[in-house]
């Protein structure tokens, strides 16, 4: 898991973003269970999402993880991204 995330964090830094996204979303099919791990995947999709203006689906995404994690760093995580979005929207 370790590796694939470096990849996928590489890919982002390269500017491949639909590799990076298709790294986080096998890194969420691979450990299912692991909150963190969901939590952490998700965010860094959203931000790519945002990078390419893609404000909605972000917001979705965010939205689906505070829905799925009502815990007090689910809320936090989002908190801090939509008030990028909404930043980044306006």
């Amino acid at each position: 898991i370790d590796v694939r995330r470096q990849l996928a964090s590489r890919y982002e830094e390269v500017g491949r973003y639909d590799d990076a996204l298709s790294c986080y979303h096998d890194l969420i099919k691979m450990s299912p269970s692991n909150d963190m791990n969901y939590m952490d995947c998700s965010a860094n999709i959203a931000r790519i999402y945002r990078s390419q203006v893609r404000v909605e689906e972000a917001l979705e995404l965010l939205q689906k993880v505070r829905k799925k994690y009502p815990v007090e760093l689910a809320s936090v995580a989002y908190s801090e991204r939509k008030a990028e979005l909404d930043g980044a929207a306006s």
